[in-house]
């Protein structure tokens, strides 16, 4: 026994060793590719804030790296130290900064202080959630939400009876999918360029949140079944029907990003379990975000019949750099963009609170603002669809207070929510829970909620809450837990 359990982690340890490995390759690859440009006269203090803060984000990474194979803790350090260091540091090098080309040392040295404060505010957010969990049964109560995820139903460490939904959820999956390719058509599905949103509602609220909706009940039918598939290999049914429905209604190539990875990196989550005892997941979740999402952005300016696949894939993998200075990497450069708003015009009004409220129509609450990203944005004539981390929107409304804040409750929920599944996973993936199916959720969203904008991001991610809860609580009529019900499917 002992032996086992020194053999597993010598295993581990290679297992991070070998990511770490990797990690380090692609940077000081990126980085010195991007030294081969123009280089301006760099400032010391600019280098030391930079060298400071990537020095803490590194350690960081690399400490959670070796505890778990992946976390919400681990993708905010992960999020830092690729877009607060290593793509602004190209860009310095480069003197290109997204969107607007050159920035002064001043605001770049009083960024990365911003930086620094935000990442002392989310240890100490980890820290106090840290001491108040217990990993005891009790400690269920003591969470963030303690009315919804001490239920027994949500947080049982048997989640089968959400496949008493299969059924149900199946049919509803075949509908939208013929509703879509009715309505949209099927090549024009398949590329982002060609593919119409499916208007629910003359309200563009309502119907987003349908359409976000049942985008959720897709995949949460399509991970259910292959929870369902692993148990028994002959049941497979639902499993064809529900994984056809995703490819066609939700083909990757016709998706944003964060919907790609949701959809995509979420079920691989669930149908491979392995994952969840190497580190492999990290290294992947790196590739995709180096190669495979870029590779797919390709289609949003080609349709499918016109797209070059090769020269894309050449493109994508041999100019890996160049992508460090286009706007997919200007979450740096909004938080910069951020602290001149603040010096030009003030604080802002009600943008966190806008995200969080983000369903109340402006006709209910006229002070409602608009997004962040799109508020600084509009002020330098910039296209408005540009990202929103959580530093800027945080900074935006309060300040320094507002950073220290933000950053505590962040902080605090990313410790929750993986103690939440890693405190009580059963790794054989036997006993499945409720609350695993929408840990994965928060995992995929993760990334894109720390880039931002939190006000489109999150409002995507509560249809994603409400899907998975109404499903935990349907499964609770009496209809669905009779066994002879269950018997027949």
């Amino acid at each position: 026994m002992e032996k086992s359990i020194v053999m597993r982690e010598t295993i581990r340890k290679k297992d991070a060793i070998l990511v770490l490995t990797t990690i380090c390759a692609l940077l000081a690859l990126m980085i010195s590719i991007a030294l081969r440009e123009k280089l301006r006269s760099l400032d010391g203090g600019v280098i030391a804030t930079f060298a400071a803060n990537g020095c803490v984000w590194f350690f960081l990474f690399a400490k959670e790296l070796r505890k778990k194979p992946y976390s919400l803790v681990m993708l905010q350090w992960f999020f830092c130290l690729s877009f607060f260091f290593l793509a602004p540091v190209a860009q310095y090098f480069t003197n290109w900064f997204p969107w607007i080309a050159v920035r002064s040392d001043e605001i770049l040295i009083r960024t990365n202080i911003v930086l620094f404060i935000w990442t002392i505010s989310v240890l100490l957010g980890e820290t106090l959630a840290k001491k108040r969990f217990k990993s005891s049964s009790n400690g269920i109560k003591k969470c963030l939400f303690p009315k919804i995820f001490s239920r027994a139903d949500i947080m049982s460490e048997n989640g089968d009876r959400l496949e008493s939904l299969l059924p149900v959820l199946s049919c509803i999956n075949i509908i939208v999918m013929v509703v879509f390719v009715r309505q949209v058509g099927f090549m024009d599905l398949l590329s982002r360029s060609t593919r119409t949103d499916v208007r629910f509602s003359s309200a563009g609220t309502v119907s987003m949140m349908i359409g976000g909706m049942l985008q959720a009940a897709c995949y949460f039918s399509v991970v259910i079944s292959v929870n369902r598939f692993l148990k028994d290999n002959r049941k497979f049914i639902f499993l064809l029907i529900n994984a056809a429905a995703l490819l066609v209604t939700y083909f990757p190539a016709g998706l944003a990003r964060y919907a790609i990875a949701v959809l995509y990196l979420g079920t691989m989550l669930t149908l491979f379990r392995s994952w969840r005892d190497n580190r492999f997941f990290i290294l992947l979740f790196t590739m995709s975000f180096l190669i495979v999402l870029p590779f797919f952005s390709a289609f949003r300016f080609g349709t499918m019949e016109a797209f070059d696949f090769f020269k894309t894939a050449y493109d994508v993998v041999f100019h890996i750099s160049d992508n460090l200075v286009e706007p997919d990497y200007d979450a740096y450069t909004q938080i910069s963009l951020t602290l001149e708003y603040v010096d030009t015009y003030g604080f802002g009004k009600n943008h966190i609170l806008t995200v969080i409220f983000f369903f109340i129509p402006r006709a209910v609450w006229p002070g409602k603002s608009f997004a962040g990203g799109a508020d600084v944005a509009h002020t330098r004539g910039l296209f408005d669809n540009v990202s929103f981390p959580f530093p800027a929107l945080s900074y935006i409304d309060m300040g320094f207070l507002g950073v220290i804040l933000v950053g505590i409750f962040v902080g605090y929920a990313m410790k929750k929510m993986d103690a939440l599944f890693w405190d009580r996973i059963d790794k054989s993936g036997k006993a499945v829970r409720a609350y695993d199916y929408l840990y994965h959720v928060f995992l995929t969203f993760f990334l894109f909620l720390c880039r931002g904008d939190a006000f489109y991001v999150w409002s995507y991610m509560t249809c994603y809450i409400i899907t998975w809860y109404m499903i935990v609580k349907a499964s609770s009529i009496r209809l669905f837990r009779n066994d002879r019900y269950m018997a027949r499917w």
